[in-house]
């Protein structure tokens, strides 16, 4: 349990630890200067800063937390309303981590165990790999340079013209 809600257990005592260690000195700078306090992260570190909101928002008005790629860290509608209060996530186009809920990823996994039609394909693909890997350290014989036929050519009908018929003069 965390606010009224459930959320993710490390971040969760990293924002309570954070609120042990820093909230006076917030709570102080708030109250007595009157400062706005903005939390920022980024990833993991914008779940803490959003979890820390939630944890300060009740004793700081003047509260806003900003984070970037923000994961799903929070769940049950009492902290969710708590954190629309003050949080805002921005997420960068498709970023699949800030849209990975609990239920979307139990939907995926469940998408993905009815999904049976991968097992040629895979099996396909599998093959490519493996013939590809048994020429990968084989010798590799290189025909000639381009021209060099036509030159060995030219070498042979002036020799025969020549008489030389049997001889090389020179070998590219």
């Amino acid at each position: 349990p965390f606010c009224g809600g459930w959320a993710h257990a490390g971040m969760a005592r990293t924002a309570r630890w954070l609120e042990i260690q820093l909230g006076p000195c917030i709570l102080h700078f708030a109250e007595v200067f009157g400062y706005e306090v903005v939390l920022v992260g980024h990833s993991l570190g914008a779940g803490v800063a959003a979890l820390l909101a939630a944890l300060l928002r009740p004793r700081i008005q003047r509260l806003r937390c900003i984070g970037f790629a923000t994961p799903s860290v929070a769940s049950g509608e009492m902290l969710l309303t708590l954190m629309r209060s003050c949080c805002v996530s921005v997420v960068l186009r498709n970023d699949a981590i800030p849209r990975a809920t609990l239920e979307s990823v139990s939907r995926l996994f469940d998408e993905l165990a009815a999904f049976t039609d991968w097992k040629e394909e895979l099996q396909a693909d599998w093959q490519g790999v493996v013939s590809r890997a048994k020429t990968l350290w084989a010798p590799h014989l290189r025909g000639p340079p381009p021209g060099v036929e036509a030159s060995r050519r030219r070498q042979v009908e002036s020799n025969a013209a020549s008489g030389d018929a049997g001889k090389v003069s020179h070998a590219v």
